[in-house]
Order: C-alpha cells, then structure tokens, then sequence
C-alpha cells in the first residue's frame, strides 16, 4: 500500500464514478489499485509499461491518468496539498500528463 486509509479516503471522491456496462465485458480496475499504480510510476519514475502487474496494465493506467487529468483530478489533489501528504512531484505529475513515457 503506497498511502494510508486515511489518505485515501481524501483522495476517494475525488475520482470519476464508474457504472457497470449492461453490455459486460471486462470490469475496470479497482480505483484504489489505479491510484496505487499511478503513484508507483511517480515515485519510481518510471515508464508507464514498466509498472508491475498487480496495478494492471500500464496501457490502462496510462488511460485512467489521462482521463482523470482532463476531469482536473490531479489539479484536485494539488489544490488541496494532497501532493504534499502523498509525497508527490507536480512537475513530473505534469510531465507525464505530457508524454506516455515520463522524460524522469
């Protein structure tokens, strides 16, 4: 776990609600483990395709990243100085909001 219960559940409303597909297919990642997987990338920098399993793919966390980036989540947590409680670096948070694969 990269951040406490406490943490995440500042962090938690913050990301898109999801509806299940009367389609089906796949069902989404837990947001916890894209969160989790997110931060991995920040604090190892290291490239989306380099993340490890447990998170999913990092296709799809690249996916989610730039999804909640255009909904302002990460604009979200760095106005409420939660960068600062889960130690992260805005300028490569934008960096990667950039690039697939973080110049870190």
């Amino acid at each position: 776990m990269l951040f406490s219960d406490e943490q995440w559940a500042e962090v938690c409303p913050l990301l898109p609600m999801y509806k299940s597909s009367p389609k089906g297919g796949r069902p989404r990642l837990e947001k916890r483990k894209i969160f989790e997987g997110i931060l991995y990338v920040f604090k190892n920098k290291i490239p989306w395709k380099g993340v490890p399993k447990v998170y999913g793919s990092g296709t799809a966390l690249n996916d989610y990243f730039r999804e909640w980036s255009k909904k302002g989540v990460f604009h979200q947590i760095k106005d409420r100085h939660y960068s600062i409680v889960l130690n992260l670096d805005w300028d490569k948070v934008e960096e990667l909001n950039n690039s697939y694969h973080p110049k870190i």
